[in-house]
């Protein structure tokens, strides 16, 4: 059984109003949406990795990365020198 207007909380409200609003957009608006949303939120993980990445918070950065990396078998000091290039040249370290 549904749950009654009158008694939804302000929370679900406002969820069944944005519900509301999406189910009525077009084809068109439903893709920007989807995209600005997509857009949106990859930004937000891409400032939020670089900024662990800079304070060296819970994953580490990649220079920890590449500094833990040199005791593996099978990766030698020429991968690790490209690998650190690599980070240098793309903006990582």
């Amino acid at each position: 059984m549904k749950k009654r207007s009158c008694r939804r909380t302000k929370e679900e409200r406002e969820i069944h109003e944005q519900a509301i609003r999406i189910r009525k957009m077009t084809d068109e608006q439903l893709m920007e949406h989807i995209a600005m949303e997509k857009k949106a939120n990859y930004d937000l993980g891409y400032r939020d990795g670089l900024l662990k990445g800079r304070e060296g918070a819970e994953g580490g950065s990649v220079t920890d990365f590449l500094d833990n990396i040199e005791n593996m078998r099978g990766i030698g000091i020429v991968t690790i020198n490209k690998l650190r290039e690599a980070a240098e040249s793309y903006g990582y370290i």
